[in-house]
């Protein structure tokens, strides 16, 4: 027997179902995009089966939009800010401040750093899969559209 979706999952079907209301997306037209069948929309959306990382990328490249925007619960946290630092996704800014604060407190602790750093390299390296999939996404729709 399949485990039971967690609430995290059942929320992430919730935000598809949301956004694909706002837009005013009906489920056959997205379930035409991931090719499934439409009963397969309703359950996701309606949290009785689990979303794919797959399924999840294709679908945040349908809306055009990150997918963050449907696993993180602040949707802010991605957007871009001026900051000390430059332009920087907020979640980022408050990661650059936490970084220089500990610094400062834990001067000459490798450990730290080492975390820190770690943590900033996974930011970006997210952050530019988000670009990349956000670009070939738009290549495709250009390509389409010009057929």
């Amino acid at each position: 027997m399949p485990k039971a979706l967690s609430e995290y999952e059942k929320n992430i079907g919730k935000r598809v179902r949301n956004y694909r209301i706002t837009n005013d997306i009906r489920q056959e037209q997205l379930a035409k995009y991931l090719n499934l069948p439409l009963q397969v929309i309703s359950r996701m959306e309606n949290g009785k089966r689990r979303i794919t990382v797959e399924e999840l990328q294709k679908i945040a490249l349908f809306f055009d939009e990150p997918t963050q925007l449907f696993t993180q619960d602040e949707y802010k946290y991605i957007y871009p800010v001026e900051s000390v630092y430059g332009v920087l996704p907020v979640y980022m800014e408050i990661f650059l401040d936490d970084y220089a604060k500990g610094l400062e407190v834990d001067a000459g602790k490798d450990n730290f750093t080492n975390k820190s750093t770690k943590r900033f390299i996974e930011a970006v390296k997210n952050i530019n899969y988000t670009v990349i999939s956000h670009q070939k996404f738009k290549e495709k729709r250009e390509r389409n559209n010009l057929r």
